[in-house]
């Protein structure tokens, strides 16, 4: 009888971790960044330069006075 027992408690136990583990072992897979390297997407990254090199030309109007 007492071995009965400790086999329930056992059990439970089992059954309480094996469903620990289950719901935190892997996220959904729905979406994945590897997808769109595979498929071929181009991954667009937005850049904030300016049209052209403003660093070593001076921008400058002739005005007729």
């Amino acid at each position: 009888m007492g071995y009965f027992f400790i086999l329930i408690i056992i059990v439970v136990i089992g059954v309480v971790c094996f469903r620990f583990f289950k719901r935190k072992s892997a996220p959904s897979n729905q979406y994945t960044p590897y997808d769109d390297i595979t498929v071929g997407k181009k991954i667009e990254i937005k850049r904030d330069s300016p049209l052209h090199d403003t660093k070593h030309q001076i921008e400058y109007e002739e005005k007729d006075v």
